[in-house]
């Protein structure tokens, strides 16, 4: 029997009369498609985490930071050190400092972290312009002057931050800075602890908000605010011109490894510490990469259970037609041919599993964002709160790899599971 004929036995005993067996054929091929949507939309939403968070970073720090070791501390040699890197030829190079402080607001403190850029230099490394909105006093500013002339006694806040705390531009905020909350306190020998007369007190740094970015995650829109470098260095109680960082792009983010490499051979550089956009972080992409690989091999399982739910119907159908069976042979079918029979069902049913599952899947995909606000307004308004997953909305990213990973496997499982049938 050639294999012609085993393709249209196969396909015809996939459309039987209707009786229980068709019941069972049909739930067979809705058990692939349910296991490939459902991986595809989870691959994909997974990637577009991991996509949205990496672009954000990319936003908001530079490819490579250059810092001390304690990162309170000033870079040592500072001019050296940036003659020595803007010899390297990178695109951009700024130096900053980075400081955390207390605010002081309706009665409470809450701690910040204030950064202090030069907008000249820093609009070269990172992303915050593209992301700045100025309007104060019912005037519209120009972007690029507004944000180039950031003056000591302004700050950018995250959007998220202002929303959290009702402030608007052009509000006052009251800033304590804690490095001389530090030195106000004073460690005895036996534990105990003062206040240092050499200190005194202190007059806190009122700042106006001039501004707000808005990165779209949660934790930068909330956590760091921009200042002049100057003003964070009255906070960090460092001397003028002072940086407790220095923000290095690359022309390859990716290549990072290779530019560590390159920088820690230079003398210049030597006591410092070197990182990437990758290292700063390196905690949350293993969690992302280490999340999507647990739910993927959980779903694979779906995909598994599913290519059983075919090797049943299939054992039921051969079960069904013996009689066919002996009449296939008796007219001079040899084992191999009917076997191919079984096989070939198995591969439709993997086929029109993935077919189906993969358009199902990217349709699902398409009405993501819709659906999810539809479950928020009538049923749970916290659902995946922005706070814990970053971003209000769900991203997606659609990788050919994963799909033809997904199908390829979900069709050598479905055709595996018409093997002891055959």
């Amino acid at each position: 029997m050639s294999f012609r004929s085993s393709l249209f036995l196969a396909f015809r005993y996939l459309r039987p009369r209707i009786n229980l067996t068709t019941v069972s054929t049909f739930l067979a091929i809705l058990g692939p498609v349910i296991g490939v949507a459902v991986l595809v939309v989870v691959a994909s939403v997974m990637n577009g985490f991991h996509a949205r968070i990496q672009e954000s970073f990319f936003g908001f720090t530079s490819h490579i930071v250059i810092s001390n070791y304690n990162p309170q501390k000033p870079i040592p040699n500072l001019d050296r050190v940036m003659k020595v890197l803007a010899e390297q030829g990178y695109p951009g190079v700024s130096a900053a400092i980075q400081t955390p402080s207390l605010i002081q607001m309706r009665g409470q403190l809450i701690y910040h972290q204030f950064l202090g850029i030069d907008p000249q230099t820093d609009r070269q490394v990172t992303q915050f312009f593209r992301h700045c909105r100025f309007d104060y006093g019912g005037r519209s500013y120009n972007f690029q002057e507004r944000y180039l002339n950031l003056q000591d006694g302004e700050i950018i806040c995250g959007l998220n931050f202002l929303i959290e705390h009702g402030l608007r531009i052009g509000d006052r905020i009251v800033v304590h800075p804690l490095a001389r909350l530090q030195k106000m306190i004073k460690y005895e020998k036996d534990g105990s602890i003062s206040l240092s007369q050499e200190e005194g007190t202190y007059i806190p740094i009122e700042l106006r908000i001039v501004g707000t970015f808005h990165f779209g995650m949660a934790q930068l829109d909330s956590m760091v605010s921009l200042i002049s470098r100057d003003q964070a260095a009255e906070l960090a109680g460092l001397e003028w011109g002072d940086a407790t960082l220095i923000k290095v792009m690359t022309r390859d983010p990716f290549a990072y490894d290779k530019e560590i490499r390159r920088l820690y051979g230079i003398n210049a550089l030597d006591g410092l510490s070197i990182r990437s956009w990758r290292d700063q972080n390196e905690t949350l992409f293993q969690a992302l990469q280490t999340e999507k690989a647990v739910m993927l091999i959980l779903l694979v399982l779906i995909v598994v259970v599913s290519a059983f739910c075919v090797c049943a119907t299939l054992i039921t159908i051969v079960s069904q037609k013996l009689h066919e069976i002996g009449i296939l042979k008796a007219i001079g079918a040899d084992p191999f041919s009917i076997m191919n029979v079984f096989l070939v069902q198995g591969g439709i049913i993997g086929g029109l599993g993935i077919v189906l599952g993969t358009l199902t899947g990217l349709g699902l995909l398409m009405i993501r964002n819709d659906f999810l606000n539809f479950c928020r307004r009538h049923f749970n308004e916290g659902l995946l709160p922005e706070s814990l997953y970053f971003f209000k909305n769900l991203p997606a990213k659609v990788e050919i790899t994963d799909l033809v990973l997904i199908n390829a496997s979900t069709f050598t499982l479905c055709l595996l599971a018409g093997i002891l049938p055959a």
